[in-house]
């Protein structure tokens, strides 16, 4: 073999080995468990029995030809993957705990016969002044870096810490957070107490645990904080725990209470501070507290709104279960009844006259509008009486501006159904216009008309409604009721009542006319009998067209006969 090939050897072993580490390092990078995890299996071993075949080679040939560089160099790695090695695997032996055991029981047996009589929760008073009095030191830390204070509060009974306290032990801060928090997860009440008393912060965080109060509250179930966590809980916020600390980016104490609804502690909370306006998720609280209005959690939706949540969604599921007590206790802790149309949910069964004057009673506004336009007296129902109107338009509410679906309450509400037809007249009686009209010109008395309602048109003449009225297209009443039917009983009844039978629409027809060309027989010997002629009933030729539509639209009815046939001249 030529010199060049030879000297080659002494490197490529090297690159071998350093290759092997490499893809070791990136399996343990991404093995769940870390290098740890590396310890027993193949590749560690196979890198393990490379490193230890190929670099003491290396370093023979190296040396024997004289390639100082190269053996430089595999001595120093070599040297350092020994040195590494032997750290390592002492790590994972424990061996640094063992050797400090060793030692203290050697060189300092009173200070680990002290430490073990702490952890093991074996410390009376005789014994704490039998060490001490033979040179024991109280800031003394065990083999495995745990201070006096910390093994102390692994036990449940807190009187070893209180011996501790009262023989002077000076607590550290991570020593005494980190004490807090297994005392705070292990539920020791009376530990926790002790920790606090003697100046543990009660908000310390320790490694990458979140503070003791979020600890505290996160029982994992649903419902009331257990006594044990409610009083750890207490002691906290008496302490200065903040309530509104962060325990996640989304999450705080009062947080965690309000997703577990614990009404004991979010008292707590609200009590010493705890707001919504400071909280990383409203959306939470909000859902939460709807939550408590459908299963009628009185108090805890009580406290949900004293912490500031918002009330007009909740409200609005309260009318929608009608559930008057939740109702009651929304509206009696802020929540505002005029913010919203909620008098529209609630008036629409009279039944429930409770929600209603609830409302009322906290100044809901009836005069609001929904999407559709309607205010609240255009949700009262139509077989509602004359008590609910009466409160609602003493509360406000105009009948003269309520519109359903754009036409005014008292024609919108005229109907033949006999449990229905009170209402219109009850809001005559509480003030109503009865001559407001739509944005056709359509009245009451016209509406009537086109019913064909005789007692309606009389009783709505009898409040003062106009009997001359007519729409935009000048038709009155005996041309709403000619079109729609041939009741001679409502054309006396109108020509009774007053109204004109010479009236022209805008296409100059009159109402005998307009009952000649639509052959109303029962209607023509009503103006008859009232000695009404037809008169002049020729008109423009322009409006043949649009009087047949009027006819063809009227079911069962013809269209008048061709122009020059049938008229009258």
């Amino acid at each position: 073999m030529s010199p060049a090939p030879r000297r080659r050897t002494v490197w490529l072993l090297l690159a071998a080995c350093m290759l092997a580490l490499a893809v070791l390092g990136i399996a343990a990078a991404l093995a769940p468990s870390g290098l740890g995890g590396l310890v027993l299996v193949i590749p560690w071993l196979a890198v393990l029995a490379l490193h230890l075949l190929g670099a003491p080679l290396a370093v023979v040939l190296a040396w024997r030809r004289r390639q100082h560089l190269a053996f430089a160099v595999a001595t120093v790695y070599f040297g350092g993957f020994l040195g590494w090695h032997a750290w390592y695997w002492a790590e994972v032996n424990d061996l640094p705990r063992r050797f400090a055991t060793r030692y203290d029981a050697t060189f300092s047996p009173r200070d680990l016969a002290l430490y073990e009589a702490v952890r093991n929760g074996t410390l009376d008073a005789a014994t704490l002044r039998h060490l001490r009095a033979t040179g024991a030191r109280l800031d003394y830390r065990g083999p495995d870096d745990l201070g006096l204070v910390v093994a102390a509060a692994g036990h449940d009974d807190s009187t070893v810490l209180g011996l501790l306290l009262d023989a002077g032990l000076d607590i550290p801060a991570a020593d005494g957070a980190r004490a807090l928090h297994a005392a705070v997860r292990n539920r020791r009440d009376a530990v926790a107490a002790l920790l606090l008393v003697a100046g543990v912060e009660p908000d310390a965080t320790w490694a990458d645990h979140p503070p003791p109060l979020c600890t505290a509250v996160n029982a994992g179930v649903r419902g009331a904080l257990d006594d044990r966590a409610f009083a750890i809980a207490s002691q906290l916020v008496t302490a200065g725990a903040d309530p509104n600390r962060r325990c996640s980016p989304s999450r705080t104490p009062f947080i965690a209470a309000v997703a577990q609804r614990q009404s004991n502690t979010l008292e707590l909370f609200i009590a010493h501070g705890a707001r919504m306006d400071v909280t990383p998720n409203p959306t939470l609280v909000a859902r939460e507290l709807g939550a408590a209005v459908r299963t009628a959690d009185l108090r805890l939706t009580a406290l949900l709104l004293d912490a500031g949540a918002p009330t007009d969604d909740a409200l609005t599921l309260a009318l929608a279960l009608r559930r008057e007590d939740v109702v009651r206790v929304l509206l009696e802790h802020g929540a505002d009844a005029a913010a919203r149309p909620y008098l529209n949910g609630a008036v629409y069964d009279e039944s429930d006259h409770a929600l209603h004057a609830l409302l009322l009673a906290h100044g809901a506004d009836p005069t609001l509008t929904d999407a559709r336009g309607r205010d609240a007296l255009a949700r009262v129902a139509p077989r509602a009486g004359r008590a609910l109107l009466a409160e609602l338009v003493a509360a406000g509410a105009d009948p003269d501006v309520s519109r359903l679906d754009g036409v005014p309450l008292l024609i919108a509400r005229l109907s033949p159904v006999p449990a229905e037809r009170e209402f219109p007249f009850h809001l005559l009686a509480l003030g109503a216009d009865p001559n407001v009209h739509a944005s056709d010109g359509m009245t009451a008395l016209l509406r009537a008309s086109r019913m064909q309602d005789v007692d309606a048109l009389r009783r709505l003449v009898a409040a003062g409604a106009d009997v001359g009225a007519a729409d935009k297209r000048g038709r009155n009443a005996l041309h709403h009721a000619l079109e729609t039917a041939d009741d001679g009983e409502t054309i006396a009844a109108l020509q009774a009542l007053g109204v004109p039978a010479g009236r022209r629409d805008v296409d100059g027809e009159s109402p005998p006319c307009l009952a000649q060309r639509l052959r109303r027989r029962a209607a023509l010997a009503a103006f008859a009998a009232a000695d009404v002629a037809p008169g002049a009933c020729e008109v423009g030729a322009h409006a043949e067209g649009r009087r047949d539509a009027v006819a063809a639209s009227v079911p069962g009815r013809p269209p008048g006969p061709p122009a020059g046939r049938g008229r009258i001249p």
